[in-house]
């Protein structure tokens, strides 16, 4: 299963709040890493994953592909339209 399809299913969630909660933090972790704060950034996405129930497993998984497919992340988490302006900086 590719990290999009794996991130989507993750934060798929009853409550639609929760869900853009936790899209929202993991697109700021992801940005955060490309932009040097790696620590803050592994941090902010292991906090939305682990809210969302993920699994270690599938955790480990995502956290793992993170570096340098930060953009990549960013997009399958499907964040507010509003944090997309963040993909400028990542470019």
């Amino acid at each position: 299963m590719k990290v999009s399809e794996k991130l989507r299913a993750i934060f798929k969630h009853e409550d639609p709040y929760a869900q853009a909660a936790f899209q929202d933090l993991f697109a700021i972790g992801c940005y955060l890493h490309a932009t040097g704060q790696q620590d803050a950034g592994l941090k902010t996405c292991a906090t939305a994953l682990r809210g969302a129930h993920s699994g270690q497993q599938a955790e480990r998984s995502i956290l793992k592909h993170l570096p340098g497919n930060e953009r990549e992340c960013f997009e399958a988490a499907w964040p507010h339209s509003e944090l997309k302006m963040l993909l400028k900086v990542m470019s």
